[in-house]
């Protein structure tokens, strides 16, 4: 890790990048939702904008792009970013994964 920065930062800077791509997905997600709700009903049978669907819905899309960012986000708080930049990428993956 970079002298000076801690896990904490880079954790910050990831799910902060994370949070405004999902939340407007999701925002956009819902006003389509209730846009086009009329012309979906005609079509379908069971009502999918109750409260608990939409809900539901939300919370695992934010939680499964959590666990999506966190995982790429902790690999990269173990590299040394200078060895990084100074090594090409075939000698990075072995350094890396080795």
């Amino acid at each position: 890790m970079a002298p000076g920065a801690q896990r904490g930062h880079l954790l910050r800077i990831v799910f902060s990048a994370n949070a405004v791509s999902v939340s407007s997905a999701i925002v956009a997600g819902l006003a389509l939702s209730f846009a086009l709700y009329r012309i979906f009903a005609r079509w379908v049978e069971n009502n999918s904008s109750d409260a608990i669907t939409l809900v539901a819905g939300t919370l695992l899309l934010a939680a499964v792009s959590a666990i999506a960012c966190l995982f790429p986000a902790l690999h990269a708080s173990h590299i040394d970013p200078m060895a990084a930049l100074r090594i090409d990428k075939g000698d990075l993956r072995k350094a890396v994964f080795d």
